[in-house]
């Protein structure tokens, strides 16, 4: 990869982590589903300039619906209920995975070895952070019940 593509990676990145720090902010002063509306709404104007996939309106509407609102609704939910920014953006990048379950499933596609091993380096990732969750919250509370008696 050049400088150029590495920087842009890496800008990214930048945005991405930004962004769920951005929800969890605005979420403090508004309903997790009306902040999801104003999301995409800001994005209508933009929508102008690109250009319409070659796919019939029904298609288009139910992945709009599933996947933006339907995924982000839940997510911001999810966050306003407490759910933490950082684990949010990992659960939100759990979709890959499931992508490629569900394009093995309904097209036939097959996944490449480096495709699989990818897979699981990330599915080890995510039961990695949800391990060490389920114990820190255990520790805590027992924590705090050792406290109070």
């Amino acid at each position: 990869m050049t400088p150029r593509h590495i920087a842009l990676a890496l800008l990214v990145v930048l945005i991405w982590g930004l962004n769920f720090v951005v929800i969890h902010e605005g979420l403090a002063g508004m309903p997790p589903l009306l902040f999801v509306a104003i999301r995409f709404a800001c994005i209508l104007p933009i929508m102008a300039f690109v250009p319409r996939p070659r796919v019939a309106w029904r298609d288009l509407a139910l992945v709009g619906l599933l996947m933006s609102a339907g995924q982000f609704g839940f997510l911001y939910s999810a966050m306003a209920a407490g759910l933490a920014s950082g684990l949010a953006s990992l659960i939100l990048q759990a979709q890959a995975l499931f992508t490629v379950v569900i394009a093995a499933a309904v097209l036939g596609e097959r996944p490449r070895p480096i495709q699989l091993m990818g897979m699981g380096t990330a599915m080890g990732g995510l039961f990695v952070v949800a391990s060490d969750a389920r114990g820190r919250h255990r520790s805590s509370a027992s924590c705090c019940v050792s406290r109070e008696r």
